[in-house]
């Protein structure tokens, strides 16, 4: 046998191995001098009579059917049944929770097909306890139009299908449910289709022709390897080791990529009534968007006329949606008293009641009559940043189909060590395909210099599951001159 097919039937095992829920193919043998045969022999769940040749041909020849994908709960090509049974006018089924940890392979993806002759509507439920459900992905059902809801990498605990039937009663309904495990992800095959190789191992699927067959399925599998087979690149080049190729995900990055603070100024509104004494007044204001409030960055001090309010000139704090406004009598931790929009802060306003906003100020300056009751500037909501900003469009999105991993490349330079360097990265991952809602994973703190091995070029991992989209936010950064970029390698 020579060296090339040698390396090749081992790739080939290890990709079988990783992709179909680590039922090993093993019993490799050499037929004839050239092809390779690879043949299971792992109880029922086998891979009958592939053969791979040196000149790029691909045949199987199957002598029974295989079920390789088996596991509790059907996971792979044969479907759950979750439901036959027509629902009345309005009604609603709803699947009992399926704790996706308690399976013999933990539940990792769910595809779902729907067959309804009334229209309706498909959700898929997630769950941390089993108690609180939020909505996954939803898909309107047409009437007598079969709906799939494709592979949907699940995130929490538990999950679920809820089918709401719309204004005429069924007679006919049906749901299917498929899973594939943690870690295992939906292959899309050479002429485009996402199969898994599945229930059925016979010569109805072997045709490479067909979309879905198992010749199709491995060529899918088999990508890296293919330039191997037609032998264009020597077998050393792929099969030691490379992983993919590096994206240059940002450069010259020198701000954190978060909403920044203010710097308000104030002032005694003596045209306009209020509810405020003559003493002095704490005042301080919040920029902030849909992940958090980027924090209070200096407090100012007005002493008011009796009975009347303050003016607060707040400029526009980029990227933010909203602006938390305290005030009270206190001059180190004033109180909350409201909170105004962009469109409010833009156009002027005035907050007439605690919490309360209404018609005054103007462009940029907020009118406030009463004092605040609400939290502390001080209270850890505002006493840090977390205003980040994945929905910026300057972060280009990186997308992780397919990969399970992204080796993160970080180069930060200093002009010098007069100031101490910091660097963190927070990881924001879109959660299907569907969704345009960035959710945020755990942050990677980069020592930098503070002891031995913390150098200014590191590398580390983060888990990206496959996840439609990926950005990698600067979470904080300092230094004299300091300036990162950040490169990633998919695999």
């Amino acid at each position: 046998m020579s060296a090339l097919t040698t390396k090749r039937t081992a790739r080939v095992v290890l990709k079988i191995a990783t992709n179909i829920q680590g039922k090993n193919p093993v019993g490799t043998t050499a037929a004839n001098t050239n092809p390779v045969t690879i043949g299971g022999v792992d109880g029922d769940n086998k891979i009958k009579g592939l053969v791979l040749n040196d000149d790029g041909a691909a045949t199987v020849v199957v002598t029974s059917s295989s079920d390789i994908m088996g596991a509790v709960l059907n996971h792979g090509d044969i479907p759950n049944i979750v439901t036959t049974t027509p629902l009345l006018v309005n009604a609603t089924f709803t699947q009992g929770a399926i704790d996706r940890q308690e399976q013999t392979i933990p539940i990792g993806s769910t595809r779902i097909w729907v067959n309804a002759d009334q229209s309706g509507t498909l959700y898929l439920e997630e769950s941390h306890n089993g108690t609180n459900w939020t909505t996954t992905a939803t898909n309107v059902v047409s009437a007598g139009v079969q709906v799939i809801r494709d592979w949907t990498v699940l995130t929490r605990r538990y999950v679920r299908i809820r089918y709401v039937n719309g204004v005429t009663a069924q007679e006919s309904f049906k749901i299917q449910q498929y899973f594939i495990g943690v870690g295992v992800t939906p292959v899309r095959a050479e002429d485009g289709t996402i199969v898994s190789i599945g229930s059925k191992g016979d010569a109805a699927v072997t045709d490479p022709s067909l979309p879905g067959s198992e010749i199709a399925l491995l060529k899918g599998l088999l990508t890296k390897i293919n330039t191997i087979i037609n032998g264009t690149t020597p077998a050393t080049t792929i099969l030691t080791g490379s992983r993919g190729s590096v994206i240059a995900h940002r450069t010259a990055i020198t701000a954190v990529d978060k909403v920044s603070t203010v710097t308000i100024t104030a002032a005694d509104q003596v045209g306009v009534a209020g509810s405020l004494t003559a003493v002095a007044h704490g005042i301080g204001v919040a920029p902030g968007n849909s992940y958090g409030s980027a924090g209070v960055l200096a407090l100012v001090t007005v002493t008011p006329t009796v009975n009347k309010s303050i003016d607060i000139t707040i400029p526009q704090a980029t990227g933010a949606e909203y602006y938390d406004i305290f005030l009270s009598t206190s001059t180190t931790a004033p109180a909350w008293v409201g909170r105004v929009t962009e469109a409010e802060r833009a156009a002027g306003c005035a907050i007439t009641a605690v919490g309360t906003i209404g018609e005054g100020g103007s462009a940029g300056v907020v009118n406030v009559q009463v004092v605040g009751t609400g939290q502390a500037s001080t209270a850890s909501y505002f006493a840090q940043n977390n205003a980040h900003t994945p929905n910026s469009e300057t972060i280009t999105e990186i997308n992780c189909s397919g990969k399970l991993k992204a080796f993160v490349y970080a180069k930060m330079t200093l002009t010098d060590l007069c100031v101490a360097p910091t660097l963190s990265l927070v990881p924001f991952f879109q959660k299907n395909e569907e969704s345009t809602e960035w959710y945020q994973g755990q942050a990677q703190t980069v020592y930098i210099l503070g002891s031995l091995g913390q150098s200014l070029y590191q590398v580390f991992e983060i888990d990206c599951l496959s996840a439609k989209g990926m950005k990698l936010l600067i979470g904080t950064l300092s230094g004299n001159g300091a300036s990162v970029n950040v490169d990633v390698e998919l695999m």
